[in-house]
């Protein structure tokens, strides 16, 4: 019920010009493949404009002047922001790509040989550089399992145990 309620408000602030500042991450146990996927929806207005101050490059996400190397600066961004760790040690993300949808964009990895139980200590601070506001969901499956978490400025690391 929570969930179906933060899909409608979500996809209601995407519909619209967003007026608060929220990333949604999608972390999903593949029992066949034994990995982690990981989906991050961005708006990617924000992620130009926290990338523009940060590397001083601007990307021109999502239009033909797009630079041929702007998934090399969205990669680099989002792994030294969002980082997923287990007893200390960080778990490599492989890059799988991206897409837009409307005034967002997916940007898709994947962690390789991924236990299929975990403690993991996840650093999820994309955007909050730039947005006081930033409020950053992520939603984890392992079959039937299912667990929500909320990242702030106060709370940028967080336990997932499944």
């Amino acid at each position: 019920m929570l969930l179906s309620y933060i899909h409608v408000l979500l996809q209601f602030f995407w519909l619209n010009t967003h007026p608060i500042h929220v990333t949604v991450c999608e972390l999903n146990y593949n029992k066949q493949q034994r990995s982690l996927e990981i989906s991050h929806k961005i708006f990617y207005d924000d992620l130009e404009t926290t990338i523009n101050k940060r590397y001083n490059i601007k990307l021109n996400l999502n239009t033909p002047k797009e630079l041929p190397n702007a998934d090399e600066y969205i990669h680099k961004y989002i792994t030294t922001s969002f980082i997923v760790r287990q007893q200390g040690k960080v778990l490599p993300m492989t890059y799988v790509g991206k897409e837009y949808e409307q005034d967002a964009v997916w940007v898709y990895y994947e962690i390789p040989n991924a236990p299929s139980t975990a403690n993991l200590l996840i650093t999820n601070q994309l955007l909050m550089d730039e947005f006081d506001d930033q409020s950053n969901l992520l939603h984890f499956q392992q079959q039937d399992y299912k667990k929500s978490l909320r990242f702030t400025l106060q709370d940028r690391v967080l336990e997932l145990v499944y």
